[in-house]
């Protein structure tokens, strides 16, 4: 069974901004990152500053769902424009994410400001292609609940 959610979720472009955030690991290998932009809204709301979307260096910026409903998805299989990926886990974050794009204002101890919010360091999804395929801005994100890992 397919569940499709009850929203349309979208990939959004990062023209400005395109950062890319991969590991090497035995864990996680050629990843790609998927940023739910509701979730950076929901921070940013918590610690009353303003987040820019871009110090998380996402391939995949999405919204159309509730803050964190990503972290949800581990182990599940979701299907974007008839590629698969599974998503393996939340994504831990290092002191990068302190630093304003494009400057080297670290006023913002973002990482220290997630675990006194939220109890931990994440931010965003690990995701391994299961297969080749294109993936543009605006597909829709379906999610296979029936296969668990």
């Amino acid at each position: 069974m397919r569940k499709k959610l009850i929203k349309p979720i979208s990939l959004l472009k990062n023209k400005e901004f395109p950062f890319y955030d991969t590991s090497h690991s035995d864990k996680v290998f050629n990843s790609i990152s998927l940023i739910n932009l509701n979730s950076i809204k929901d921070f940013e709301k918590k610690i009353n500053k303003k987040v820019e979307f871009q110090r998380f260096r996402g391939n995949f910026y999405i919204e159309g769902i509730e803050p964190w409903e990503e972290r949800n998805w581990i182990g599940k299989i979701i299907k974007i424009n008839n590629v698969s990926f599974k998503v393996e886990r939340n994504i831990p974050r290092c002191v990068a994410i302190n630093l304003k794009p494009k400057t080297d204002d670290n006023a913002l101890n973002l990482l220290k400001s997630l675990k006194k919010t939220y109890n931990h360091f994440n931010m965003g999804i690990y995701l391994r292609a299961l297969n080749d395929g294109k993936v543009e801005v605006a597909n829709t994100i379906e999610i296979k609940d029936y296969f668990h890992f």
